[in-house]
């Protein structure tokens, strides 16, 4: 009898071994970040697992669990410990031009700039004509808040700015995302293009619900070592009362590499945000909050960005990273100041100018180590009163692949 099951055991291990292709891994990070009387440290663990199911069939789950220290000025906060999926992800390869894809995956419109980051839901990629057909179905209450970052009303600002810790919710607004995008990546010479229709509803309830579509494009062309995108989205916005409203942003980025030790990069970026009118024209407002700068992060919605950056490879293992951006307010009432509102003044449309570095480097596969750090200095606009103060951040940071 023994012997029958342990016969039956290592048959069922083979098969298993025959069927299914499995990887693991387990990456640990540490970050330690300073901002002005701010300082926050979390250590982190998130195992992954991948592998295939039969032919047709590939998987990818992942996870974090990260135990985050505050100390603001003095006052230390109770530790929090934070459980959260990453991208956990089931593939089934129908054909070579078909895909259907279930669970927490990445998405992105096609300009960048109305909704980024991980959603959980359906989406079916499929290949035709040399372009190729997305469609999607994605829920955010799943989230967590502060990672997918979802403000679309007064409501989600309530419940986003009510810690976690100190007893608020975990997860994000609760709304559905549909998605059908096209995307060409030889639509002409050494150039692609990709155009999105986007639709958000609703699902939280309450007076202030709010719906909103957008319609989003992007093309980009690289000639030899110069490359140009340009992207732009249209947006639509509905409240419980039926107005509507109308928001509008684009971008324009120019790049050039260089072959200055292994690699250089040397570019110019400008971003378009549509003001309050006080009509039918809003600030435009992106599914989840799009920060546009490292220390002084306002979100895309009546503010205005020209960033210039560049990298620099000068070994195969150090990377070297800075970006100096300039803020613009598209008029006097959208943007709120939460970190010095006494400072901002009714007038003046130039908030100020940041500067950030980075540092990278990464002297084996799985160990890397960075370090940043950047100011914003107020004085180099005019919407701010002469007093205020320069904001900085400074942070650290270790990751090891096991």
């Amino acid at each position: 009898m023994n012997k029958t099951a342990f016969l039956l055991v290592l048959c069922f291990f083979l098969a298993a071994g025959i069927a299914v292709s499995m990887d693991f891994g387990l990456v640990i990070s540490q970050e330690a970040a300073v901002e002005e009387d701010v300082f926050q440290y979390t250590p982190a663990a998130g195992p992954w697992f991948s592998g295939r199911l039969g032919e047709k069939l590939r998987f990818h789950l992942s996870g974090k669990a990260a135990l985050k220290y505050t100390d603001t000025d003095g006052w230390r906060d109770d530790p929090l410990f934070l459980l959260e999926a990453g991208r956990s992800e089931l593939t089934w390869f129908a054909s070579p031009s078909l895909y259907v894809r279930l669970g927490r995956q990445e998405f992105r419109d096609p300009s960048g700039l109305a909704a980024s980051g991980l959603f959980d839901g359906a989406s079916a990629s499929f290949s035709a004509g040399g372009g190729r057909f997305l469609a999607g179905a994605y829920y955010t209450g799943l989230l967590y808040k502060d990672t997918a970052d979802i403000i679309m009303s007064g409501r989600d600002k309530e419940d986003h700015d009510e810690s976690f810790s100190n007893g608020g919710g975990y997860f994000a607004s609760r709304r559905i995302v549909a998605a059908l995008q096209w995307e060409n990546p030889a639509a002409g010479p050494r150039s692609s293009f990709s155009l999105g229709l986007l639709g958000q509803l609703d699902c939280n309830g309450g007076e202030d619900e709010y719906n909103s579509q957008y319609l989003s494009g992007r093309y980009g062309v690289r000639l030899s070592n110069t490359g140009l995108e340009a992207a732009a989205a249209l947006g639509a916005g509905e409240d419980p009362d039926g107005n509507l409203s109308l928001f509008f942003t684009g971008s324009l980025g120019l790049d050039r590499r260089f072959s200055v030790a292994q690699d250089a990069r040397l570019g110019i970026r400008g971003i378009y945000s549509s003001p309050d009118t006080g009509g039918r024209v809003s600030p435009f407002l992106p599914i989840n909050s799009l920060p546009q700068g490292q220390v002084f992060s306002p979100a895309l919605g009546g503010i205005s960005v020209i960033k210039g950056f560049c990298t620099l490879r000068p070994l195969r293992t150090l990377a070297l990273g800075a970006e100096c951006s300039w803020f613009i307010r598209m008029d006097t009432v959208s943007f709120e100041d939460n970190v010095e509102p006494g400072k901002l003044k009714n007038s003046g449309y130039f908030l100020g100018g940041e500067a950030y570095g980075t540092v990278n480097w990464t002297p084996a596969p799985d160990m890397a180590f960075s370090i940043g750090g950047g100011a914003f200095f107020p004085a180099l606009g005019n919407a701010f009163e002469s007093d205020a103060k320069i904001r900085w951040k400074a942070s650290a940071g270790i990751i090891l692949s096991l």
